[in-house]
């Protein structure tokens, strides 16, 4: 099925393939050998991958404005931290074991 008919562009796909490439670097470490300096490098080197992609999209894109500090985006931003923080564990857990 293509992008014509459901109604998306091919190229709203990068995103979501640059994504699921920053969440493979881990397993990528992992298989290099990395894997034994445990799950908090794990984690921190997938968050840091994605930090990376995702303001080389932004900067690509020519969309400075997305990054911005205002109220609004605030508001997003501390609503994400409830939400991380019982995820971070988990993701612990599940990379520990």
């Amino acid at each position: 099925m293509s992008g014509r008919h459901v109604g998306f562009r091919p190229r709203d796909l990068v995103y979501p393939f640059v994504s699921a490439m920053c969440f493979g670097v881990v397993a990528i470490l992992r298989k290099l050998g990395l894997g034994l300096a445990g799950p908090l490098f794990d984690s921190a080197i997938n968050i840091t991958a994605a930090l990376i992609a995702s303001t080389a999209f932004v900067l690509a894109s020519g969309n400075l404005g997305a990054i911005r500090y205002d109220r609004r985006s605030f508001l997003y931003f501390a609503g994400a931290a409830p939400s991380r923080t019982p995820g971070l564990p988990a993701d612990l857990r599940a990379r520990s074991g």
